[in-house]
Parts: structure tokens; sequence; C-alpha cells
């Protein structure tokens, strides 16, 4: 018999609350973000807009906390709903008021 350990294989993190919870109000604040930029008018373009505004997010938030490497389902949402913050405001503090 060898005396060499068994590889440590690691366990998948479940989903938990925290991530569910930062998702949607991520995903609320990438429709906000559209709003607000197409000044409260809903159409086709505004909707790619929205979507637009949750891939990218979730791109950085992926390279941050979602790679196989370094997979943490709560810090991805942390990051996720970071960014959407960080984009809704940046779309507020150059929304022109009238």
């Amino acid at each position: 018999m060898e005396n060499t350990p068994d590889p440590m294989v690691p366990t998948p993190k479940r989903f938990g609350l925290i991530f569910w919870v930062c998702i949607i109000v991520g995903v609320l604040l990438s429709f906000a973000t559209a709003r607000v930029w197409s000044g409260g008018e809903w159409t086709g373009e505004v909707t790619g807009y929205a979507f637009g505004s949750m891939l990218f997010p979730g791109l950085i938030a992926y390279l941050f906390a979602g790679r196989r490497k370094v997979r943490n389902p709560d810090v991805f949402g942390l990051w996720f709903c970071g960014l959407c913050l960080l984009f809704f405001l940046l779309e507020l503090s150059h929304h022109k008021r009238t």
C-alpha cells in the first residue's frame, strides 16, 4: 500500500441566498439604468441596453470570482451587484434633468 494521500477534490459551492439576492438586485439595477438612459421610454433599443448593462458587469464578475480556479458564487453575486450599482450611479451622474 502506498502512503500517498488522495488528491483533494474541491466540492462545488452552492448558490446561497446572498448570490440570488445580489443577482436579482443587479438585474433590477440594469433595467433601471436602461430606463434612465432612455428617459423613461421603453423600446427595443432600451431592452438591448439593459441586457448589455447586465452582460458587462457579469463578465467582469466572472473574471474575479467565477472562474473554475476561484469559483465562489457569493463573491460573484457581490461583484455583479456592485458593478451594476456603479454603472447605475454613473448613468445618473450624466443624466440631464429636464
